[in-house]
């Protein structure tokens, strides 16, 4: 044991039998003291200190090494506990991709769940910081040069906003970042998906009203890269419909737009070019 951890490299199936797998904070709270193992996913730092505080042993699955070195910092402190990092089940989240996205097109992300298309998003969006390779906004790399894409309208997975207010102060209390759009831009992006007017608080919305909200504040500001992942969920047919509209008519100003969907039908009516993803590799556009 090194620092009070023991670092196992592999495992056989018999070490996982018992497991308890936890992934978010709120999981964490129900574990009971004593334990067998509790595996975790990756980017868990937060989680992993509160699992420490319950259990006798804690695997971190998927976990690169830099995050591996935040890790043993954090958790310093819990002696107690043996935190086991596995390189067995380690993987690639994205491996060799290499792709160009030209203004005035819409592009297509399809592939099933599991498959990288959300984690290519985050990586063009700077949340993800590639461990090879770089990404180029503009001439300008990711990471070097700028810290994020200058202007880029986004939603990754569930975009939680203030449930306290409603749509419009939501946005109005965004706007104050960036200090780029009017209180038209605001109006017009709120009646462009249908919630302008709409006073209810948005611990109040339905899921589909959350996505309009989600995809309003993603295009409030005229961003020039659009990056949506999954944009119609939640939404009903009609407003699926308003979505494919506006979506083209952002196109017209000479933007970028990605989007991400497991499916085909809603990128075959919108894309100018599908790019199809399987295991964190793209195979064919």
């Amino acid at each position: 044991m090194t620092e009070n951890f023991r670092f196992k490299k592999k495992f056989g199936q018999n070490f996982l039998k018992n497991a308890v797998i936890v992934t978010r904070i709120a999981d964490a709270a129900t574990i009971e003291k004593n334990s067998l193992v509790i595996e975790i996913g990756p980017g868990a730092g937060a989680l992993t200190k509160e699992l420490c505080q319950r259990a006798d042993q804690v695997l971190c699955y998927e976990i690169d090494d830099s995050l591996e070195l935040v890790l043993d910092k954090q958790l310093k402190d819990y002696s107690n506990v043996d935190v086991i990092y596995d390189d067995f089940l380690k993987r690639n989240v994205l491996e060799d991709i290499t792709v160009s996205f030209e203004k005035g097109k819409i592009y297509g992300l399809y592939g099933r769940n599991g498959s990288g298309k959300t984690m290519l998003l985050r990586a063009i969006a700077g949340l993800i910081r590639p461990s090879t390779g770089e990404i180029l906004i503009d001439g300008k790399k990711l990471h070097k040069d700028i810290s994020f894409p200058p202007s880029v309208g986004v939603i990754i997975e569930h975009t939680s906003l203030l449930p306290q207010f409603d749509a419009y102060t939501n946005l109005k209390q965004l706007s104050k970042i960036k200090k780029c759009a009017t209180d038209d831009d605001i109006f017009t992006a709120l009646e462009k998906v249908g919630l302008v007017g709409e006073k209810k608080k948005v611990r109040e919305y339905s899921l589909g009203m959350k996505q309009k909200l989600a995809i309003a504040q993603a295009i409030f500001e005229k961003p020039e890269l659009l990056l949506l992942d999954e944009p119609t969920n939640g939404l009903d047919e009609e407003s699926v419909k308003r979505l494919k509209e506006l979506l083209l008519k952002e196109k017209k100003r000479n933007i970028v737009i990605i989007l991400a969907s497991h499916n085909k039908e809603d990128l075959e009516n919108l894309s100018d070019e599908i790019i199809f993803m399987d295991m964190g590799k793209v195979k064919r556009t």
